[in-house]
């Protein structure tokens, strides 16, 4: 009864995301809407806000550390452990309350913990729509890692915090049939948020890993962070109006001939990281395209005629 419970909570997030496309905004921790907190002279906020992250009601493991519900079952979820750590952090530069700093703390000695001899961190779940079986890494969770690191360091002053994220680079380099995260098109490489021998070039997890690459330029000697975090810009830049179907956004691109429109929480989150890519980078692609995404969302027509195409992507690849 219990397990069944916690599948239909899992469920729950879906169901709310159809309710959207009937502007019945219900509030919730997933898919809360973030704001743009780039700070040239700052590199302690994250680049979106995080603040609301740290409202997790559970539940935590025996350390404290938060569990995630995957279709009923509550596992360590790198990602998610990131996200609620940059929470912790955002709010701690915002209100400087001594325990959010212990709560980030806490989360950083996890990452260190469990990264592993190829310095990735794993998850230990199994994502069959994307062709990924247990335990698999993400760029996504190597970027969000990374740019926790880099704040730990900023905040304690301790070179293990650096050598941890240096280490986590070395995915980066390697495609997913070797145990990393890219993947390449021609000359063009993809940081995937699910690396697997199909292609899953999703969008948001894409940013979300070149943001930490570029929160480690500045204390890496070597190069190797600006070189990776060169290239992938090369590729956002290129790929970025192929994830644009002339209503809404894509939230991958795929090889199985089937699009994945983005749902309005990630169409949202599209606009404000692109927003932030502006602010961050100057380039007028990520200015244009963050209006134009924006702009789509002035018709509640756009959203819901991308309702077909998700649920046939959804039938076909699973839930």
């Amino acid at each position: 009864m219990l397990k069944k419970i916690l599948y239909y909570s899992y469920f729950k997030n879906k169901i709310y995301n159809l309710l959207d496309y009937a502007n019945i905004n219900i509030k919730r921790y997933d898919h809360t809407p973030v704001t743009v907190d780039f700070k040239p002279d700052n590199p302690l906020p994250y680049y979106l806000n995080q603040s609301h992250r740290v409202n997790y009601s559970g539940p935590f493991d025996s350390k404290a550390v938060p569990l995630y519900n995957y279709k009923g079952k509550f596992i360590h979820f790198p990602v998610f452990i990131c996200i609620y750590a940059l929470g912790h952090s955002d709010l701690y530069s915002m209100s400087k309350q001594e325990k959010n700093l212990d709560v980030f703390k806490n989360m950083i000695d996890w990452l260190i913990t469990n990264q592993n001899e190829n310095g990735v961190w794993l998850t230990n779940s199994t994502v069959k729509k994307f062709g990924l079986f247990k335990p698999w890494p993400s760029a996504m969770t190597q970027g969000m890692a990374i740019s926790c690191l880099t704040k730990a360091y900023l905040y304690f002053r301790d070179e293990k915090y650096i050598d941890t994220a240096m280490k986590a680079l070395l995915s980066f380099r390697l495609t997913a049939d070797n145990g990393g995260v890219a993947s390449y098109e021609g000359d063009c490489v993809f940081y995937d948020e699910y690396p697997s021998t199909k292609t899953n070039h999703v969008l948001n997890g894409f940013i979300f890993a070149l943001w930490g690459l570029r929160d480690l330029i500045n204390f890496d000697s070597s190069g190797k962070a600006k070189s990776l975090y060169d290239d992938g810009m090369q590729t956002l830049i290129k790929w970025l109006p192929k994830y644009d179907i002339n209503y809404w956004s894509l939230y991958h691109i795929s090889n199985k001939g089937f699009k994945n429109p983005a749902s309005l929480p990630y169409h949202r989150l599209h606009v404000q990281q692109l927003k932030a890519m502006y602010k961050i980078t100057g380039h007028e692609t990520f200015n244009n395209y963050s209006i134009m995404w924006d702009n789509y969302l002035k018709s509640s027509f756009n959203a819901i005629r991308t309702l077909p195409k998700k649920v046939l992507w959804n039938i076909i690849y699973g839930l």
